[in-house]
């Protein structure tokens, strides 16, 4: 099967929001390519599909990935088309310029898959409110403190009824 690896860096990218989903099942189904994800907190997940017309000589397989990023970064280095294929437990990606061998974990490994009864039972135990407005003074707070933290991203929970904001890491400095 093969795809332009522009399109599949570019999905794979999207599917995992920037990789912060570790690893993943890619399952090539009748409809293309659909991955079903949840973060590691289990407090968030993805469904998303790439449609069988982006692929030419399309099959359907199943190929697991335990680094979403290394696949990401491999692909940036190919340009054109590249070749997808499955022998034993390699997943292989094969272009004019490279070739990839990606030694796939069992199934039963992967921290982010969701199966079919994982997706059902997480997307019911989501509940969703109607939300609640927060001042952007908050936000601009909670962006300065990660700069004079140095760090990049943050952490926001509700608690008792309370929106917190967390800059910080376990162990180290923390602003909330």
């Amino acid at each position: 099967m093969k795809i332009n690896a522009k399109i599949l860096a570019n999905f794979i990218n999207k599917a995992t929001a920037s990789c912060t989903i570790t690893d993943c099942l890619l399952n090539f189904n009748p409809e293309g390519l659909c991955i079903a994800v949840k973060d590691m907190t289990s407090t968030g997940a993805i469904q998303s599909k790439l449609i069988r017309s982006n692929f030419s000589d399309y099959s359907e397989m199943k190929a697991t990935l335990k680094d979403t990023l290394r696949l990401l970064n491999a692909l940036k280095n190919i340009s054109g088309l590249v070749t997808l294929s499955i022998e034993s437990n390699v997943f292989k990606l094969t272009s004019d310029e490279l070739d990839i061998d990606l030694i796939m974990p069992a199934e039963q490994y992967l921290e982010c898959n969701l199966s079919e009864d994982g997706e059902q039972k997480l997307f019911s135990q989501l509940a969703f409110d109607e939300g609640f407005e927060v001042e952007a003074s908050k936000l601009i707070l909670a962006k300065r403190n990660t700069q004079t933290l140095g760090i990049k991203s943050l952490n926001a929970k509700v608690q008792d009824g309370i929106f917190y904001i967390r800059t910080g890491e376990e162990s180290f400095d923390k602003f909330t």
